[in-house]
């Protein structure tokens, strides 16, 4: 079972609830099911359907079995058929490196002018920074080293801040 990022609860500790958040690549739904019990509108998508279903069953006792089989969804996470600009935040955690740049593309999509990414992948910090300058996003936390992985928090411009 893999834990939530400590990084990503104290981020999100001072995030409003219920704001809407995506969980790109979410897997076995464990930090979906962290932040919906935090009270987050939580939003799953992975690409194996072994995931989704283990994210649903996680899900399911918190917001019913209907409600978490639209919640998470099987998708690719270069098209997460999500709406443009309908996230407050997405969290997009080990995604496989040859698929970043796609990935974090589709989270600055469905974020709305003023939304956050917090990204974290086995990359260089560089790489991470990259991807989400070629997205159009500014980096609000700059990226670091952690754990064999770099993470970030990265803003989509407009909005309020």
């Amino acid at each position: 079972m893999s834990q939530p990022s400590d990084h990503l609860l104290r981020t999100l500790a001072a995030v409003p609830v219920p704001s809407r958040v995506v969980d790109l690549g979410s897997g076995a739904g464990e930090t979906a099911e962290a932040l919906a019990r935090l009270g987050f509108e939580v939003w799953a998508v992975d690409p194996d359907a072994a995931h989704v279903e283990a994210a649903r069953a996680r899900l399911a006792p918190l917001v019913g079995d209907a409600e978490a089989a639209r919640r998470v969804t099987l998708a690719d996470l270069s098209a997460l058929g999500f709406p443009d600009a309908w996230a407050d935040w997405a969290v997009l955690a080990a995604p496989p490196p040859a698929a970043l740049d796609a990935a974090v593309a589709e989270a600055a999509r469905v974020l709305r002018p003023g939304a956050w990414l917090w990204a974290a992948a086995a990359v260089e910090p560089g790489q991470l920074d990259g991807a989400a300058e070629r997205a159009g996003l500014l980096v609000a936390e700059a990226s670091v080293r952690e754990g064999g992985a770099a993470r970030a928090v990265y803003r989509r411009p407009g909005g309020a801040a």
